[in-house]
């Protein structure tokens, strides 16, 4: 029994942490009202692998997915990180850094380093294939 709770009781503070850090994330809206009409294809030129995704620029639908799957990579990292790693990890994104700057700071292990890096590139993947549209 304990270790369901203890358990719940992790996932339940990740998500409360996670709320409390992105707040923008939880509640971003779109900008402008979508119509719900798709208007004439505009004709946006999208890098094939960009540094940068630009939120605000994404549809409504892409850009929840993508904030969705930013949420998934943290949530992943942390699950692999100990409590003084995790206090240190959140500190420098309450600064403002960004996450594999966040991770670079906590100096990990090779092996732990190597399990980062590959959740890094997966959900790196999965973000530009939603935001570029492609599958």
């Amino acid at each position: 029994m304990s270790i369901n709770f203890a358990k719940l009781l992790s996932i339940f503070s990740t998500t409360l942490t996670l709320a409390a850090l992105f707040p923008a994330i939880a509640t971003a809206q779109s900008p402008t009202p979508d119509s719900g009409t798709p208007s004439e294809p505009t004709s946006t030129i999208v890098p094939t692998r960009p540094t940068k995704i630009r939120l605000d620029k994404l549809p409504a639908t892409q850009r929840s997915a993508v904030q969705a799957l930013q949420r998934e990579r943290i949530t992943q990292i942390v699950g692999l990180l100990d409590e003084n790693q995790k206090s240190k990890f959140f500190d420098s994104l309450r600064k403002g850094h960004k996450v594999s700057t966040a991770i670079e700071d906590l100096k990990l292990n090779p092996d732990l380093q190597t399990r980062v890096d590959a959740i890094m590139s997966e959900y790196d993947n999965k973000i530009r294939s939603v935001a570029t549209g492609q599958p």
